[in-house]
């Protein structure tokens, strides 16, 4: 088989929210029982690597934080290779723990060397004024991944990480430094981690402007799975990658 390394989205792909999504804890068992590898790639930044496998883990799923590789850890990647001293944080907790980690020092000021957006759940206008000002003043503007919404387990979408990002690109015309997907940077960063080459790698989401794009970008194989944010509708009349229902029926189909 050409798949040795199945990169799977979290949201939409493995969970809905809080809730697994049953026939995906199936076959990502098929998958490793076979012996080929998964790689949860997540634009989740919300949480550690860490945590996000705890998470999946009380959920059912057999993965552990090694198999995670997420828009905090290609911030990390970026910071190691762009180094600044700096940051006002629009963000969860677990991208402020990345920066410390980094060794950028978080700060409540709009005098910073870059502005690093993500999901907030506690985001405030104050908050996006301080971003603004600080990006009109030259910092840098990050943002870990441009996710428009999240679904959630009753199916319902909630304003995502792109939300707040849009906000503040509007607000400055400034173009943020995307680190996760749709950018290839961020499948190609992975490639190297965990030492595959995105040709024998296969991308599994349900975002065709996130997941998709990341494959296209970085050249990698791409299937399209029904069980998050695209809507059979939705798809484009010359669409090229394979779509599936769910993620078992993809893996049962490739013999696994």
């Amino acid at each position: 088989m050409k798949y040795k390394y199945f990169l799977l989205d979290m949201d939409g792909v493995l969970i809905r929210g809080k809730e697994p999504i049953k026939t995906s804890i199936e076959a990502v068992n098929r998958i490793k029982k076979a012996g080929y590898n998964v790689v949860v790639l997540t634009n989740n930044a919300i949480h550690s690597e860490k945590n996000l496998a705890k998470k999946l883990q009380e959920m059912g799923y057999n993965i552990v934080h090694d198999e995670i590789f997420s828009s905090i850890s290609a911030l990390r990647e970026y910071i190691r290779e762009n180094p600044f001293n700096t940051a006002f944080p629009v963000a969860s907790f677990g991208v402020i723990e990345a920066l410390v980690e980094s060794g950028v020092s978080p700060f409540d000021s709009e005098d910073v060397d870059a502005v690093v957006v993500s999901f907030d759940k506690y985001v405030t206008y104050s908050k996006l004024e301080r971003a603004t000002k600080a990006i009109l003043k030259g910092a840098k503007f990050i943002a870990t991944n441009p996710d428009p919404s999240i679904v959630t387990e009753d199916g319902l979408a909630r304003p995502g990480a792109g939300a707040i990002v849009g906000s503040i690109e509007i607000a400055t015309g400034v173009k943020p430094i995307i680190l996760g997907k749709p950018s290839g940077w961020m499948i190609q960063l992975a490639s190297h981690h965990y030492g595959f080459s995105v040709d024998e790698a296969v991308m599994v989401g349900d975002r065709i402007s996130t997941d998709i794009m990341a494959a296209e970008n970085a050249g990698a194989n791409a299937v399209l799975v029904l069980t998050g944010a695209t809507k059979k509708e939705e798809i484009p009349k010359d669409f090229k990658y394979p779509v599936y229902k769910d993620l078992l029926s993809f893996v049962k189909d490739i013999g696994l």
